[in-house]
């Protein structure tokens, strides 16, 4: 399926109203980002390109996001019980 924001992607995490690719859920959380109950920001480390070592060999699974190159793992949801 396609991403709901851009309709060009395919859709890979969850965003805020639908399925978001990669680099849109990115731009989500930077507009909007989360906060814990603390009150503390969140880092986002999902991008494509990683932004950890600049490869484009990322992908995610609906409830997280890693990247091949360098080995860097981001939960983003619960997985699936």
């Amino acid at each position: 399926m396609r991403c709901t924001h851009c309709e060009l992607r395919n859709m890979k995490l969850p965003g805020t109203a639908g399925g978001l690719c990669i680099p849109c859920y990115a731009l989500e959380r930077q507009t909007a980002p989360r906060r814990t109950s603390q009150g503390m920001t969140l880092a986002n480390f999902v991008s494509d390109p990683c932004m950890g070592c600049g490869s484009h060999a990322v992908d995610a699974n609906g409830w997280a996001f890693w990247c091949d190159a360098c080995g860097m793992q981001v939960a983003v949801a619960y997985p699936d019980s």
